[in-house]
């Protein structure tokens, strides 16, 4: 998948995308970092990923096999859909966003 011309690269980038819609739920305090053990609060705890997902939450250059991509489509491997009160769900411009960060190589940058 090549890179899309114009668009920010990065965590931080993708990370202000998902910033209302992901961190309420999954940092300190929220539902999601309670039932599902993932805390987006940090790169460092996001790479560690959830109860489930652990390392596989991202797997840089593959965002296939990443569960943080799959979580945000229609069909994820486990649970429900991402954001959880969705619809709406995140834009597919949100979601090519972190697709481009995993694909290069999904470094704190």
């Amino acid at each position: 998948m090549a890179r899309r011309s114009g668009r920010r690269s990065g965590a931080r980038s993708a990370a202000r995308r998902a910033d209302t819609d992901c961190l309420r739920c999954h940092t300190t305090g929220g539902t999601g970092l309670r039932d599902s053990g993932l805390d987006l609060g940090s790169y460092t705890a996001l790479r560690l990923g959830g109860n489930r997902s652990r390392q596989t939450i991202v797997v840089a250059g593959d965002p296939c096999a990443s569960v943080l991509v799959q979580k945000l489509g229609p069909a994820p491997p486990f649970g429900a859909r991402m954001p959880r009160n969705g619809p709406p769900y995140l834009p597919a411009s949100d979601v090519a966003l972190i697709t481009d960060w995993i694909i290069e190589g999904a470094h704190d940058n």
